[in-house]
């Protein structure tokens, strides 16, 4: 469901909020801080229990579409902008591994009379549970969503899963291992995760529905953030497509693939032929903003 300004209810009885308590050190990142999950934010917006909710993509991510009634202060402004005394404030990113949330949550910790809640799984995680945005329906092609080399090796996220799709067997999984140590490897297929019976509503499904209005009426497969690693960026970014046209939104490839990590993740692309893969500078998500190196 897409929309510019959704109608949300406010007919609930009231929820209990979430603590928003961040335990900083001295110029250090947050030690603990309070989350939201998707359904809790939809209930809350459905409430009008909403006070403030920040969009910290880049801008023309957030133009492309983002969750209604969100304020847009990219994560590189962040830091610098003063703002009002108001309380809790939900913070979402894409929900990717492109962005780090971590820094954002400290500097908006570090601003006066502002208690930052994350928002799990970000805006990725919302167009699949929920789908209602403020984008618009086009047929205008969208460049797959990568994340970086040094992203993905920096990357936190306890939900995240790196599927090998790059022929090798046991020994590409095992330099997979190598270059991502504390990520969790997939098994089999990702496809294996798309529901199997989307199309067709069910009891459980319709009663979903009327719960709240703002989500879909079954819930994803897996809330997980899935990452492809593939040889040459093509089939990676083929499975992709097939993953996010079936309702799963937190899927990203990575960059360059095999070549990425064949250097480690530096600047530059590959030529194979006529095809070039580009690899974006580290803490973006526009390839075109990249960096090439003739090889």
């Amino acid at each position: 469901m897409n929309c510019s300004l959704h109608p949300f209810l406010s007919s609930r009885t009231a929820r209990s909020c979430i603590p928003a308590l961040l335990l900083l050190l001295a110029g250090a990142v947050p030690l603990t801080a309070a989350a939201l999950s998707v359904e809790e934010l939809a209930d809350r917006l459905v409430d009008g229990e909403l006070r403030f909710l920040i969009d910290v993509r880049r801008t023309h991510s957030y133009a492309e579409g983002h969750i209604p009634n969100a304020v847009n202060i990219p994560l590189e402004h962040l830091q610098n902008r003063r703002l009002p005394r108001i309380g809790e404030v939900i913070v979402y990113g894409d929900g990717l591994g492109q962005l780090d949330m971590e820094k954002a949550l400290q500097y908006l910790a570090e601003k006066p009379g502002i208690e930052p809640v994350l928002l799990e799984g970000g805006y990725a995680a919302w167009e699949t549970r929920s789908g209602v945005t403020t984008a618009k329906e086009t047929f205008r092609k969208r460049s797959d969503p990568t994340i970086t080399y040094q992203n993905l090796r920096n990357n936190k996220d306890s939900d995240l899963v790196i599927y090998d799709l790059r022929k090798g067997g046991g020994s590409a999984r095992e330099s997979l291992r190598n270059h991502f140590p504390d990520a969790r490897i997939g098994t089999g297929s990702p496809e294996a995760l798309l529901p199997s019976d989307r199309g067709r509503g069910g009891g459980a499904s319709l009663m979903a529905s009327r719960r709240n209005p703002l989500l879909k009426g079954k819930a994803p497969s897996t809330d997980e953030l899935i990452v492809l690693v593939d040889d040459d960026h093509s089939s990676a970014a083929a499975l992709a497509q097939r993953l996010r046209a079936g309702g799963l939104k937190r899927v990203a490839v990575l960059a360059g693939g095999e070549f990425a990590m064949e250097f480690n993740g530096r600047p530059g692309f590959e030529r194979r032929g006529q095809a070039s893969i580009k690899m974006p500078v580290p803490g973006t998500d526009n390839p075109d903003e990249g960096t090439e190196e003739n090889p």
